[in-house]
């Protein structure tokens, strides 16, 4: 991007949330074409049912629930034996700005659960899951500054033990935003863990309820992961890739369906960014939405880090009160890796 190049990236988009922050500056200081691997943005169900939500067609949203099923390791000891690297891997580049360790393949095949390397379900499913309710509850505005909605955003987590080095083997979120403009504070829920976990918990079946339905979705990968808005005259209910959208109860909401009508309809994913490289429209997962979207994914890994709520800034991009969180907002990167 510094070089004025276009760049769409597969999510997650960073590592922490001081990277997902510079990818956004910089794609909007060299004006570059970006975009973010959120590929149910681009369908029309997505679109269609933002545009209703936006409307008001679901009334006041208050409340949201972001599910998928999926549970990290839990503590892992590092592995003690030293075999050697293989011919074909350049070791420190695989490392890249992460610490300098001894190579061992568990850390190439399973490096999505070493926090050094991965960002954890908050990074992968969430990067996925979360544009729905960011993009209904308009929480880019809290990213704005002057002239956007001012506040702070309260950060609680519940695990089952510490994971210091790796991801819990389950985790509950809560993310409390302020008003933003005529749209009133709410609550956002992000549930990681198996399903017989969600279940013992009562979280499934609290879902469900609030659904009226099965939360499960016929054809769709991931089908029992997704997400629910709360609205004060219905529900919104998505799968996990935000590509297939309801508004509940379907009685309630019989012409919901079709291409959008006043947002753009996108092809595709990938064409849409193609067409912004072209002088076209800014495709809807740019850095702009997609930094800020990741951002708040990412506080829910920095809260589960050192065991505390957090209230943070997303202006200043500061945690407050809390030094070591602060500090997890932007860990150090290895010699010659610097942003």
């Amino acid at each position: 991007m510094k070089r004025g190049k276009h760049v769409y990236i597969e999510k997650p988009c960073a590592h922490d949330v001081t990277e997902a922050r510079t990818l956004r500056r910089i794609a909007k200081e060299r004006k570059v074409a970006s975009q973010q691997g959120n590929q149910g943005m681009a369908t029309d169900s997505f679109r269609r049912t933002l545009e209703l939500v936006q409307q008001g067609a679901v009334g006041e949203i208050r409340e949201a629930h972001v599910w998928y099923v999926f549970g990290g390791s839990g503590p892992r000891q590092r592995p003690k034996d030293r075999p050697p690297v293989p011919d074909h891997l350049d070791w420190d580049l695989f490392l890249g700005p992460a610490p300098l360790r001894p190579y061992h393949p568990s850390y190439v095949s399973g490096w999505g659960g070493w926090r050094e390397y991965g960002a954890g379900c908050l990074g992968g499913g969430g990067s996925h899951s979360i544009n729905m309710a960011f993009k209904a509850l308009n929480l880019r505005a809290l990213w704005e500054g002057p002239g956007g909605a001012a506040g702070t955003i309260r950060v609680e987590t519940e695990i089952p033990e510490p994971c210091p080095e790796n991801f819990p083997r389950w985790q509950k979120v809560r993310y409390d935003v302020p008003a933003r403009g005529p749209l009133p504070p709410a609550r956002i829920y992000w549930y990681n863990a198996q399903e017989a976990e969600l279940k013992r918990q009562g979280i499934w079946q609290r879902l469900e309820k609030i659904a009226g339905r099965s939360l499960e979705w016929e054809k769709s990968w991931t089908p029992r992961s997704g997400t629910l808005l709360v609205g004060s005259k219905g529900v919104v209910h998505t799968n996990a890739h935000n590509s297939m959208c309801a508004l509940l109860p379907e009685k309630d909401f019989p012409n919901t369906g079709g291409p959008p009508q006043t947002l753009p309809r996108a092809g595709s994913h990938e064409r849409e960014w193609l067409a912004a490289c072209r002088g076209g429209p800014v495709p809807m997962s740019n850095f702009d939405h997609s930094g800020p979207a990741m951002e708040l994914m990412l506080l829910g890994n920095v809260a589960s880090l050192v065991g505390q709520p957090l209230a943070f800034d997303p202006v200043a991009c500061k945690i407050a009160g809390n030094d070591e969180a602060d500090r997890a907002l932007r860990p150090p990167h290895r010699e010659g890796w610097s942003l």
